[in-house]
């Protein structure tokens, strides 16, 4: 009755976080079962829990939002895309995100989001495997890829969620052949395996130079790319005829920080040559933004897709 008293966002995304934040903060829809049981992958029985707690005030809203769903699922089972439940299987920890905000978890210190995603607000996290609300500074990159290094070399953490779909073969030991964590490509995919909802994709290893374009084409509609960079977005460049300095020769990267005063964008990489073993690096941004070269750095963005954010 009082549209002054309505929020307004000024984009679609500052809006939905907005009524992420709402859902998420607001007690009483924690008292009607929001975050507990079906509501975590049933949609209508989300749309149910928040109905019941006071939201909307359309009688039809259930029935209403329930039409748009119905539509979402038909549309997905379409594409062949995952359902909210098969997504739950390979992201177990969607169900502990949701206990604890069931429980009213407050926000860490260190942390921009309560328990629901990986993301932080300074690097104090990056060392365990954290994202970095914003991107990273190269020290945070690279203790991020401290922790990753860690992991893959252990063989015991290798049967990890995380790391399905993103290799050939298990290596006997750390060595950088191809099909180990070490390779920039399954580094890529466990990336995306890891800090994404777009999960395990079962179509093993390709090209770093052709990364960008296989993961437009099979995530058509859910990421889209380009040539200017963009913090956690995902990296190709090649194929050289050959390589000097710091060229590369069919390689695949995260970025995971971009610093525009400086000049610097930060890739989290792996290659199976050796030369660049599971590390982060700054190398010149203007070189890695629009580049008119047939092989130079393309982009395809996780925004839309990043647990978290």
């Amino acid at each position: 009755s009082n549209p002054n008293g309505a929020y307004y966002y000024d984009t679609p995304a500052v809006g939905w976080e907005g009524y992420y934040k709402n859902i998420q903060v607001t007690e009483t829809y924690r008292n009607n079962g929001v975050f507990a049981g079906d509501t975590v992958t049933d949609p209508y029985a989300y749309l149910q829990a928040i109905k019941k707690a006071g939201y909307a005030s359309d009688p039809d809203y259930v029935k209403n939002v329930g039409a748009v769903v119905d539509e979402i699922i038909a549309y997905a089972k379409e594409k062949g895309w995952p359902s909210s439940a098969e997504l739950a299987e390979v992201h177990p920890e969607w169900y502990e995100n949701a206990e604890n905000n069931r429980q009213g978890a407050e926000t860490s210190s260190n942390s921009s989001v309560t328990a629901v995603g990986v993301c932080t607000s300074n690097g104090s996290g990056a060392g365990s495997g954290e994202l970095v609300s914003g991107g990273m500074t190269l020290e945070e990159a690279e203790a991020f890829m401290a922790a990753y290094r860690e992991r893959a070399m252990t063989r015991g953490d290798w049967g990890d969620v995380y790391f399905q779909d993103a290799l050939i073969s298990v290596p006997s030991d750390g060595a950088c052949v191809n099909g180990t964590m070490n390779n920039c490509s399954a580094f890529t995919q466990w990336f995306l395996n890891k800090y994404t909802t777009l999960g395990p994709n079962g179509v093993g290893l390709r090209q770093g130079s052709q990364a960008v374009s296989q993961y437009l084409s099979e995530y058509s509609g859910l990421i889209d790319g380009g040539k200017v960079p963009r913090v956690y977005a995902v990296m190709s460049e090649g194929p050289f005829s050959g390589t000097s300095g710091d060229g590369w020769y069919n390689h695949t990267a995260i970025v995971l920080g971009i610093d525009e005063a400086n000049d610097q964008i930060i890739f989290g990489e792996a290659s199976c040559g050796g030369y660049y073993y599971p590390q982060a690096k700054a190398y010149s941004l203007s070189e890695y933004t629009n580049s008119s070269s047939s092989y130079g750095p393309t982009y395809a963005y996780t925004d839309n897709v990043l647990k978290g954010l």
